[in-house]
């Protein structure tokens, strides 16, 4: 056998084996929050694999005008935000045992010079925030994979800025009005009346 017919059945071979559509790249991108008080930087980008171009999920083919390959969609997708283990990330990087709140170890106090105030992590709560005390992904529930449906629903639309995300961006607070000057005044003393009249 030559080693042109070696590579015609080889290239034969791999057009069998595969569906002829490349499937739409799902991105898992954020760290998962590790207490209540941190942002939660979470968020699926879905992109065409030839071209690079954000599409929304489920899209039969690229938007860009000069790419439009066909696209094709898996209906799960490995969770990317606990690798795959179905384990809150929250309770395994911090070791909180139990699902148990890092920062009162469960209490929902902390005892601070004789006083206890309420936790500001968990409000009383006494559990992990993330995962409710469930010690499993909050964003997969523990399944370890992800729907397609869920991924549609929270991933980023196509067009959005680099600072907006799929939910409503609040408005920034109006800049406070700038301090009134007082002029001061001067007050004019009167005239002090050194000579007596006789």
């Amino acid at each position: 056998m030559k080693m042109r017919d070696a590579l015609a059945f080889l290239s034969v071979a791999l057009l069998a084996a595969c569906s002829g559509k490349p499937a739409g790249q799902v991105k898992m991108m954020g760290l998962t929050p590790n207490t209540g008080l941190q942002k939660d930087t979470r968020e699926i980008r879905c992109t065409c694999p030839s071209c690079g171009t954000q599409v929304e999920a489920e899209a039969p083919r690229c938007p860009d005008k000069n790419c439009k390959t066909t696209l094709d969609w898996d209906e799960k997708y490995r969770c990317g935000f606990c690798s795959g283990t179905g384990v809150c990330q929250a309770c395994f990087l911090m070791e909180k045992t139990g699902g148990k709140c890092f920062n009162c170890k469960g209490a929902g106090f902390i005892a601070f010079q004789g006083r206890t105030p309420d936790c500001p992590d968990c409000k009383k709560t006494g559990v992990c925030t993330i995962c409710k005390g469930s010690q499993k992904c909050d964003y997969c529930g523990g399944s370890k994979e992800i729907a397609i449906d869920i991924v549609k629903a929270k991933a980023r639309k196509p067009g959005a800025g680099k600072e907006e995300s799929v939910e409503e961006k609040k408005p920034a607070p109006p800049p406070p009005p700038p301090p009134s000057e007082k002029k001061e005044e001067k007050k004019e003393e009167p005239k002090s009346t050194t000579e007596e009249k006789k």
